[in-house]
């Protein structure tokens, strides 16, 4: 039998207009939001900042719509060998605690041994305004030499 939920299947992760103000509260500060269902942490991404990134014509980043900040979900998952990676708010990324692999907050690599950025799943708007993030459709990008956030910006975690 089919699944009708759980991992690798669609998963709403609720309003766009509320998730954002959730991870982008408008205080120069970010706040990843976890999904469980999806075993993602969403991130804002400008729409400004796509073009010319390895993001470009990829379906990673939804809600830019009107000049709005967009939103890009991220798997919690290492691309060195497969440790959650959590928030590292004072160097505004994400730093690996088994092996040192180190990313920006938007998942671009940094440091250590991973191969290339963090995996990201596919995104869409609905009808109803709710993001909608497909874990089924795991998109990888290489490492790139132009990133689109400056990191560190503050002292590591590890």
């Amino acid at each position: 039998p089919k699944q009708q939920a759980g991992f690798g299947r669609k998963v709403v992760a609720g309003r766009l207009a509320d998730l954002r103000s959730d991870v982008g509260p408008g205080d120069c500060t970010i706040h990843p939001q976890f999904v469980p269902e999806a075993q993602a942490l969403l991130v804002p991404m400008e729409e400004s900042q796509i073009p010319g990134s390895s993001f470009e014509g990829l379906p990673v980043v939804a809600g830019t719509d009107g000049g709005n900040t967009g939103l890009m979900a991220l798997w919690q998952k290492c691309v060195h060998l497969g440790c959650r990676v959590p928030e590292c708010a004072s160097s505004q990324g994400f730093e690996c605690p088994c092996h040192g692999s180190k990313y920006t907050y938007p998942g671009e690599y940094s440091s250590g041994p991973a191969p290339r950025h963090r995996d990201r799943f596919a995104l869409e708007v609905d009808a109803s305004g709710s993001l909608v993030l497909d874990p089924g459709n795991v998109l990888e990008t290489p490492r790139a030499s132009v990133k689109t956030n400056a990191y560190p910006q503050g002292p590591s975690c590890l």
